[in-house]
């Protein structure tokens, strides 16, 4: 999550920069704008989640800075900080969705909470996005589970399906070998020995692979904690999950995500 700060007051703006920590606000990188002009450079070259606007600015005042951020449609959410009462400012502002409209002098804390309602709120969008691509991606699986039951024998086949079925399956517990060959309509025995063949490993530990690598993404993601990971993953028992990712990773997942 990121935050860009765009204020025409050096003193006020690096204050805020390094006035706060951040991080504990859900913000993971901060960078500062001194006026328009800079602030659209950064806008137009780097990610910003949100920016934190003065109005009052030399040249193009922030008003103006963000009507170009909407009419160029870039996905960055709009705080305005500024000593400007004025109510037709705060209909603009409105105008413009913009999250919130704080009038200084305002302490840190009181900045910081309204960064981070608007960075939780954009999260939870995201997530919302993601379970939407997750709806799509069954209707998706279970026209191909139809296709895979006309599949051709050939072992290359068998294997490149398997795979593909081990991946849309990751987070279900009961996924084994034997469920898989069913699918396919193969013996699970003849299934196993073509895939370990081709993959050079067994289907239980490709299996246990893809879930480490998907479990160790999501903890740097840092969306989710170890708990909920390790039901995403098809872990039903996290001392379990654990286990397996101490062996895998040769640590814990608290370690793990100390050491990246």
């Amino acid at each position: 999550m990121n935050l860009l700060i765009v204020n025409d007051e050096v003193v006020a703006a690096k204050g805020l920069m390094m006035g706060i920590d951040w991080k504990s606000y859900g913000i993971d990188l901060v960078d500062v704008a001194f006026e328009a002009v800079s602030a659209r450079k950064k806008l137009t070259e780097e990610h910003f989640d949100i920016v934190l606007c003065d109005i009052e600015m030399p040249g193009e005042n922030g008003i103006e800075l963000v009507r170009w951020v909407r009419k160029q449609k870039l996905e960055v959410e709009v705080i305005f900080l500024t000593c400007h009462a004025d109510f037709e400012f705060a209909q603009e502002a409105i105008r413009l969705n913009c999250k919130n409209y704080i009038l200084v002098p305002a302490a840190y804390d009181v900045v910081a909470e309204n960064i981070h309602e608007v960075a939780m709120e954009i999260r939870r969008k995201k997530e919302a996005q993601k379970q939407q691509q997750y709806g799509q991606l069954w209707l998706a699986e279970k026209e191909s589970e139809k296709e895979m039951e006309k599949v051709s024998r050939s072992p290359e086949t068998a294997v490149q399906n398997a795979e593909a079925y081990i991946k849309r399956h990751l987070n279900d517990p009961e996924l084994s070998l034997r469920e898989i060959a069913s699918c396919m309509y193969l013996n699970a025995d003849y299934l196993n020995r073509i895939f370990k063949r081709v993959k050079g490993v067994s289907i239980g530990r490709y299996m246990t692979e893809q879930r480490m690598v998907m479990a160790a993404d999501m903890l740097k993601d840092g969306m989710f904690n170890a708990t909920e990971i390790s039901q995403f993953v098809g872990y039903n028992s996290y001392p379990s999950f654990v286990t397996a990712f101490k062996n895998y990773y040769g640590c814990s997942p608290s370690k793990y995500l100390e050491k990246e």
